[in-house]
């Protein structure tokens, strides 16, 4: 994002407390706090049809997806806070698109510069260089920028936005006139990550409203109202947006004409009687993949400390999700296109949900990647001519390789391991009883057969029964092997007697862990840090002068302590609170590790409710100085892969590890 340190300081030269400084010869847009209330966008068209984007209308909805994001989460207006920001995106989209800025759009003003003005402008192109040149630009950008400067003066009376080249509109941006200064506030966004989720979580995202503690400053630390963000949105337009606001008792400043006290949605932007926000109408996929783009650019700490090659990556990413969008159909369409875009980040949690995607249904079979085959691992009920260890070598007639290599393109991770394992758990979803062609290999045969299962596990539900019908079990005397996915946190509490008095305990975590946090207090004779986390505040637009905090995840040491021999499973299925408490194992050394690395993507995630039944989640902290970086996975101790021969035998080879190193079998007897 290009980023405009002279338009600010323009800006700054310009304002002033009274009246703004300007040439005479210079004709200024309108003060800011006389900014008056455009018309809202026409409602879209319901279910318009796919169709391909031009060049041109590609540019201004990559400019205009900028500026969204830009006033959406920055700009703390009354009337923005109250926006509809899916019904207002589609309905603009449809305005943008195809027919770009409409006919009615203003072009941009022009302004000359008179010899010899002291009054610093942007660089200008090389057709300005004598005094006294017009200071021009393209039609295109004046009539984007008009058009922008229409849709979103109603949400932010104080946004100017104006052609490349052409000088920065004057404005005045101090304490207005007419209210005393007693009565004046200041109100600003105070982003700790992102707290749009409504559930309770670590992040928080809350208008401030302090007084003014000097000229134009906020007692609360905020950002300067006179002091406009600057940003090239692209398309040949340019904006100027205060992150901050004057306010007095009534609302924020200046009060919209037309618009109720404090703001309202109507007079967001938003029509009255819009269609709804729908995955089968195209503009609305468009305003869905915006607002999903804009959340990780601005909230994304793997996009702040990914350098420069990944933050390009993601500016490319938004034009072409668009383009998918704008030619794609529905709801599963439009995941798969998000999924693609998240996947950018390389950020292992990182997930795309929609209620209307059908395809949630899984197959009543475990695969895994073993030995360069897609393995069976299990079966559940009613799948005749497959066993365990089995190889799948076409699904639906496609090779399988083709089939993972499209399905890795579609899903977020920083290790291979874990990129292939998602892949490979969404190969197993579709649409309930659908059925799907598996041409599989036996393990004994060279020749293939053809075989039909249906996707009919409901998700989330179990539909293979455990090896062990117990969470506690004793493998050997004194032996006790702890399944922690199964293992609630009052059921390990009743447990406890019993583990403490054991010689050895092998863990499970592979897949999945519950109560891990409990389970380390009774592993650690300390007090320990189990998340090493920095939990970010946004304070500007596209990750500038993000700050870090530590988050206080620490957990004391209870009684008893198992001081048993001690193993723990892990494997590339492990990632968040299971491979938090892993790396803890392996940093403090309680035990050895034995399996295959992690999946390499731990934190606390956040989400945020997206148009239409959308969902965006994704890490939204990121290590501790002196940790790992974000994306290193948790290494074994012992290095032990699943065969395939070892599968179709019914074992567990990496148990059988774990065993042999914490409890090795009693050495024979001497005749």
């Amino acid at each position: 994002m290009n980023r405009l340190p002279l338009l600010a300081s323009c800006a700054l030269m310009a304002l002033a407390a009274a009246a703004p400084r300007q040439s005479p010869a210079a004709p200024a847009i309108p003060a800011a706090s006389a900014a008056p209330a455009s018309p809202a966008p026409a409602a879209p068209a319901a279910d318009a049809p796919p169709r391909p984007l031009s060049a041109r209308s590609l540019t201004n909805l990559v400019a205009f997806a900028r500026l969204l994001g830009y006033v959406r989460y920055f700009h703390p207006s009354d009337q923005a806070a109250a926006a509809d920001w899916g019904t207002f995106a589609a309905a603009a989209i449809a305005e943008l698109d195809p027919a770009g800025p409409t006919a009615t759009a203003p072009t941009g003003p022009t302004w000359t510069t008179p010899a010899g003005s002291d009054w610093p402008t942007p660089a200008r192109p090389a057709w300005t260089e004598q005094a006294g040149a017009e200071i021009a630009a393209p039609a295109a950008g004046d009539n984007l920028a008009a058009a922008l400067q229409r849709l979103f003066a109603p949400l932010a009376p104080t946004l100017r936005v104006f052609a490349a080249g052409r000088r920065p509109p004057a404005l005045d941006l101090g304490p207005p006139a007419g209210v005393p200064p007693a009565e004046l506030r200041i109100v600003g966004w105070r982003h700790t990550g992102l707290g749009v989720s409504g559930e309770p979580s670590l992040f928080s995202s809350v208008r401030f409203k302090g007084e003014p503690a000097g000229p134009g400053t906020s007692a609360l630390g905020g950002p300067d109202p006179r002091v406009p963000f600057a940003a090239d949105l692209g398309g040949g337009a340019v904006c100027l947006l205060p992150l901050a606001v004057w306010a007095d008792a009534s609302g924020t400043l200046p009060h919209v004409p037309g618009t109720p006290a404090g703001g309202a949605a109507a007079a967001g932007g938003t029509p009255a009687a819009a269609a709804p926000v729908s995955p089968a109408d195209r503009s609305s996929r468009l305003a869905i993949v915006m607002l999903a783009w804009n959340v990780l650019q601005h909230f994304d700490p793997s996009l702040a400390a990914g350098g420069v090659a990944r933050a390009v990556a993601w500016q490319k990413a938004l034009p072409a999700a668009l383009e998918e969008a704008a030619e794609g159909t529905g709801a599963e369409s439009l995941v798969d296109t998000l999924r693609r875009m998240a996947a950018v980040t390389d950020d292992g949690q990182a997930t795309v949900a929609a209620a209307g995607d059908r395809r949630t249904f899984g197959l009543p079979l475990h695969w895994d990647w073993i030995e360069g085959r897609l393995v069976v691992t299990a079966l559940g009920a009613g799948v005749p001519g497959l066993q365990p260890g089995d190889a799948v070598t076409r699904i639906e007639g496609r090779d399988v390789g083709s089939e993972l290599r499209e399905a890795e393109a579609a899903a977020p991770a920083a290790t291979p391991q874990w990129r292939r394992w998602r892949a490979l758990s969404s190969l197993a979803l579709g649409e309930r009883g659908e059925p799907v062609r598996l041409d599989v290999e036996p393990l004994e045969a060279s020749a293939t057969r053809a075989l039909t299962v249906t996707h009919d596990a409901p998700p989330g539900q179990p539909t293979i029964a455990e090896a062990h019908s117990e969470a506690v079990r004793e493998a050997r005397p004194g032996v006790l092997v702890v399944d922690l996915g199964r293992l609630s946190e009052s059921e390990l509490d009743a447990a406890l007697p019993r583990l403490a008095a054991a010689i050895a305990i092998v863990f499970d975590l592979r897949g999945d862990a519950r109560a891990t946090d409990l389970l380390l207090a009774h592993l650690v004779a300390a007090p320990v840090d189990t998340r090493r986390e920095m939990v970010p505040t946004w304070p500007r637009p596209d990750r500038e002068a993000v700050r870090y905090q530590a988050a206080d995840t620490r957990v004391a040491p209870a009684a008893p302590r198992l001081q048993g021999r001690l193993a723990f499973l892990g494997s590339a299925r492990d990632v968040g609170a299971a491979e938090s408490f892993l790396a803890t194992v392996a940093e403090l050394h309680l035990g050895v590790i034995v399996g295959s690395p992690t999946g390499g993507a731990r934190g606390s995630v956040d989400s945020a409710p997206l148009p239409a039944g959308f969902t965006l989640t994704w890490t939204a902290t990121r290590p501790a100085a002196g940790t790992p970086p974000a994306g290193t996975p948790v290494q074994p101790t012992a290095a032990v892969a699943p065969t395939r021969r070892g599968i179709a035998a019914g074992r567990d080879e990496v148990l059988e590890k774990a065993l042999a190193l914490v409890a090795p079998p009693p050495a024979a007897s001497a005749p």
